[in-house]
Formats: structure tokens, sequence, C-alpha cells
């Protein structure tokens, strides 16, 4: 019996305009009535999530930034996260690559504004300029417009504690692939995790942790077992936590590999309700 469910938020819980169908929130309200655990997991931090989730829909839980957040509900409201930061040594090593590699990237804190120095800010905006004539899908697309439009912090300095994320995009593949082999040289010294949602971007979080680690560690505060757990995701960020459930989906919309690695399908996208038709079957 499936007594706990792990989701993944873009290109899943999420449609391609960040909303929430409000049959997902029915099922997912009904599930929470009979006594499941609704829990999300995404690259998102907590403040990203608290700006698209309607106010109907109170998650019990969620893993965020790709494991290196996690926090728990308190009175209807997601509490206090704990976290696992990036030292800030290491955050000025992936700058320099970046600026190496042409890339662009964005720092993500526990709490409070993602950030990138200014004076990389030429730099950043030439990555977001003409993605209509590349292979980057439209959802991701608008996300790293959104970002340098009205979300990224322009900053003359690093801080130097808190950060739990680096994210990294490059609207050419070869450059993403690239730098991802630089960070792969990296870790020879370095301690840090990597996760990629598409082919165009990479994040790094602190040494050991992802989606996976995240959702045990609240399956153990809750007192749930990983036999009961379901997830569905999109992405090769998902896949880890993918392979720890019990049930497990990729949306149709996700990515070919995580699909045949996992072998279940749902039967409709992120916007066709997908995973809405998914739930009705198996919670």
């Amino acid at each position: 019996m499936i007594t706990a469910v792990a989701l993944d938020m873009d290109g899943t819980l999420l449609d391609s305009n960040h909303e929430v169908s409000e049959d997902t929130v029915a099922i997912l309200q009904n599930f929470q009535q009979r006594e499941g655990l609704v829990i999300l997991a995404t690259g998102r931090t907590l403040r990203e999530v608290r700006d698209v989730l309607p106010p109907s829909f109170r998650p019990d839980a969620m893993v965020g930034a790709n494991g290196a957040l996690i926090a728990v509900a308190e009175d209807g409201a997601m509490g206090e996260p704990t976290h696992h930061t990036i030292q800030p040594e290491l955050i000025s090593k992936l700058i320099d690559g970046a600026r190496e590699h042409g890339v662009y990237y964005e720092i993500h804190p526990a709490e409070g504004q993602r950030f990138a120095l200014a004076s990389d800010r030429e730099l950043i905006e030439s990555q977001v300029q003409d993605l209509e004539t590349t292979s980057v899908e439209n959802h991701e697309a608008k996300s790293r417009r959104e970002a340098v439009e009205t979300k990224i912090a322009w900053l003359d300095e690093l801080p130097q504690s808190g950060n739990v994320k680096a994210y990294f995009f490059a609207k050419e593949q070869q450059d993403m692939r690239a730098f991802i082999s630089w960070l792969e040289e990296l870790k020879e010294t370095e301690d840090f995790s990597t996760s990629s949602s598409s082919s165009h971007n990479v994040e790094v979080m602190a040494h050991g942790i992802n989606k996976a680690t995240g959702v045990k560690e609240l399956l153990r505060h809750f007192g749930h077992s990983v036999d009961g757990l379901l997830a569905v995701g999109d992405a090769g960020n998902d896949l880890p936590l993918l392979q720890l459930a019990n049930v497990a989906a990729v949306m149709k919309n996700g990515n070919d590999d995580v699909k045949k690695q996992i072998g279940r399908v749902t039967e409709f996208t992120n916007d066709e309700n997908g995973l809405a038709h998914f739930l009705k079957q198996h919670i």
C-alpha cells in the first residue's frame, strides 16, 4: 500500500506555466486526509517553492535544492529548513570555472534571493539570448529569462556562508558537456555532488546529497517505510529518488534515458494533467 508520495515539481507537478492543476491538488489533499504523506522533492529552494504553490496545497514536507534543504510543515506552513551548505572556497572555484567555460551561473542561499556577481552580468545575460534557436526546452528558457530579469541579485562580493546550491546553464550543449567534464576533474580534489535536469544544465550541492537522501531522512522522521513510497519525476536529477521508491514513474515529457532506466511512464505529459491521471490510478 502506498503511504507516501514524493513528487518532483518542474516538469512533473508543475505544467509549463509553473502551475499546479486543481485535479492534482484535490487528489493529494484526499491522500493526506487518508493519512498519506506528501513530500515535494525539487531543485527549487523554499522561497522558489512558495512562489508557485497554490495556497490550497500544503505538502507535509519538502526536499529542496536537490537534497540540500529539508523542511517539515508546521501549522500549515513549511517550517525552517535544515540545510547542507557549500563551502565559500568551492563556490569561488565554481564561479571561476563558469567564467572560463563561458557558462551562466546562479548561487542559491538556504534563504533569500539567488545571486550572481555583478561583474559577470554580461556573461550571464549572453547565455539567455536567442534561446529559441537552440535545443533548450521552452520551460527552461522561460525560467532562465525570468531569473535574469527579476530573480537574480547582482552582488559585488560573495556571501561567505549559507549557500546550498550552485546552478549552471549553457545554451549550447557542447559548452555544458565541457563544463561538466571540468567538474568531474574538480571532484578529484573537492567533495561535492552534481545533478542535471537537462542537457543544458548542471547543479552542484554538498557531497553525498540528492533528492533520495532527503526523502529517506523525511521518511525516517515521519516513521514511514520506503516500501510504501511512490515517486514521480521527469529528469536525471530525479533518478536516485525514482530508484529508491517502491513505485516509480517518469513523466511522458521526461528524459528518455531516465524512462529507459525506470520503465514506467505516465500516459500523459505535465501539460496534459499527467500527474493527476497517474496518481488517480495508484493512490
